[in-house]
């Protein structure tokens, strides 16, 4: 049967072998380049649940990044996260330039699922993202990715994910391949720009299918704005099998 899954997996395959072609290129320079960076964010919480309060402390993110170009057109990330005193992988991949054709990547990057959780930590407003956001188990999701940024003269953009639903700090293994992966897909545009008067408008809208990972024992989880608080859970008993949910978000800024 030529399921979804299939047909991205044929067409990846097919810019894969456009890649090695256009590799051949001569407007292919071969010039290594590296960049190391990284982040220590510490943090402290107080809880309160009824009329006990709880005072928590420790390290909300070590991140430690590699990142640069093998060449003109090849781009690689490598950051991993320390703060459990375990190894998490968060960026972790290659990535094909193709110009005006965007870019093809394949490793671990941030699903596109909202502006909030394509925006790095040391950028957004508030320690935590919004509680909304984080209804997908993991930011990040090996895998293939797309992105092309020059629609409609540099306008509007178009993201593509197929990731699957490995453990970070398992090296994103995933044993369930035959139930397929998680498709992602977000569109964005500027619909208002003003350069002269710093002003912007951006809207943008994301759709997410995801593979149920325990088809019997459905619960859908979300973290609030505080990381060392309890999870909000919502169990859902559908007397059945529950293989598979989607989403749809909305964005403006």
């Amino acid at each position: 049967m030529f399921t979804f899954g299939k047909t991205i997996l044929s067409a990846l395959m097919f810019f894969l072998f456009t890649f090695i072609l256009t590799a051949q290129d001569t407007s292919f320079v071969f010039k290594p380049t590296f960049k190391v960076g990284g982040r220590i964010q510490y943090d402290f919480e107080a809880l309160t649940l009824g009329e006990e309060t709880a005072w928590k402390n420790g390290f909300r993110r070590v991140h430690f990044a590699m990142s640069g170009e093998v060449g003109t057109r090849l781009k690689y990330k490598m950051e991993v996260d320390f703060s459990r005193a375990r190894l998490g992988f968060r960026h972790l991949f290659i990535q094909y330039k193709a110009s005006e054709f965007g870019n093809f990547a394949v490793g671990s990057m941030p699903e596109p699922t909202s502006l909030n959780m394509l925006t790095s930590s040391n950028y957004t407003t508030f320690f935590e993202r919004a509680m909304l956001t984080n209804l997908q188990n993991f930011r990040w999701g090996a895998g293939f990715h797309y992105q092309n940024f020059h629609l409609f003269n540099q306008r509007a953009g178009l993201q593509l994910a197929y990731t699957f639903n490995g453990i970070n700090t398992e090296g994103f293994y995933d044993d369930n391949l035959n139930r397929g992966g998680n498709f992602i897909s977000r569109v964005s545009a500027k619909v208002y720009e003003n350069k002269k008067d710093f002003a912007l408008v951006h809207l943008g809208m994301n759709y997410a299918k995801r593979i149920n990972e325990e088809a019997w024992d459905y619960q859908l989880k979300s973290r609030p704005e505080n990381f060392t608080g309890e999870k909000v859970i919502a169990s859902f008993d559908e007397g059945g099998m529950v293989t598979s949910r989607s989403s749809l978000g909305v964005e403006a800024a």
